[in-house]
């Protein structure tokens, strides 16, 4: 199956198994991130705003492919990259939301929380449930999540990579609730960062062993 084949696939078909096709297949694929030199040594790599205001990373799979309209489109070069340099990009900058796959034909959105955890086998990483407080977190989420999504259970855990801790939110849901919770975070005034991972990644469903969840739709 090519590279648009796979994406009009899962873009018919949205479902947990065509998913991780998809990103199976996208670690095979040549992708094209488009970035604007600066100077000699620095350059920029290019985001694009949804009506929400979140900010995704567009991504080609062909330079065949358009880019939304952009200032000064001429001084705009399309990098060829790989599925993990998309992921470092993600795990580096939490302002963006995801990646965009061909935002002009297949428009195909994959939120931030679906690649964490998928590159961490060359870090050392650690978890565990927090050791303080965070009902400034939970107790607002759980009436956001009873009134706005269908998400199952959501856990909290504390995971720490390369000695940075960051407190991390385990969603047992669909994509659209992961985005939903995204949205909500991103509209709230939070000092601290706060990362989401979908349950159905190996890596979640480690770290959630012998965790109870903080919300549960009965």
């Amino acid at each position: 199956m090519n590279i648009k084949d796979s994406l009009q696939h899962f873009s018919s078909n949205r479902t947990e198994e065509n998913r991780s096709k998809l990103l199976s297949d996208m670690e095979k694929w040549t992708l094209f991130a488009p970035i604007r030199w600066i100077d000699k040594q620095t350059f920029r790599i290019l985001h694009i705003q949804d009506g929400t205001e979140n900010f995704y990373l567009p991504i080609l799979t062909s330079q065949e492919e358009q880019l939304p309209p952009i200032s000064d489109n001429n001084s705009i070069l399309l990098e060829s990259v790989r599925l993990s340099d998309c992921i470092q990009l993600l795990l580096s900058n939490h302002q963006i939301a995801g990646i965009v796959l061909n935002p002009m034909s297949d428009n195909v959105v994959l939120p931030s929380a679906l690649f964490y955890g998928q590159n961490t086998t060359e870090k050392q990483v650690s978890f565990g449930v927090p050791s303080k407080d965070y009902s400034w977190l939970t107790t607002p989420l759980i009436s956001f999540l009873q009134q706005n999504t269908g998400v199952r259970t959501v856990y909290l855990l504390m995971v720490v990579r390369e000695n940075q801790p960051v407190a991390t939110l385990v969603v047992d849901g669909e994509e659209k609730d992961c985005l939903a919770i995204v949205d909500y975070l991103n509209h709230q005034q939070y000092s601290e960062a706060i990362d989401i991972l979908p349950l159905q990644t190996a890596f979640s469903k480690e770290i959630i062993k012998d965790v109870s969840p903080f919300y549960t739709n009965l």
